[in-house]
């Protein structure tokens, strides 16, 4: 789909449950940041009930949220195995 020039960075993915940690950017944020790191620290989403149907509100809301063109359609293409769920 996509062409880049450079190389893939070897801590994409969780990593023993784990994400990579936050990088020192604004638009970094983690659940898993350290809860004092205001910057970087969000709660993490929170579901009842079936992890799938779950999975499809969380897409309905990128859908009509006012994202980037390219996180909408990446959350048309997306599945709960594609995300690591």
């Amino acid at each position: 789909m996509f062409k880049f020039s450079g190389k893939r960075p070897a801590n994409l993915g969780a990593k023993n449950g784990k994400l990579a940690p936050v990088v020192n950017k604004p638009n970094n944020v983690s659940s898993q940041a350290d809860v004092n790191d205001r910057a970087h620290y969000v709660a993490p989403l929170k579901f009842t009930g079936d992890a799938a149907a779950a999975f499809q509100k969380l897409l309905k809301l990128v859908r009509r949220s006012r994202a980037p063109a390219w996180s909408r359609r990446t959350a048309n293409t997306c599945t709960p195995s594609s995300a690591h769920l």
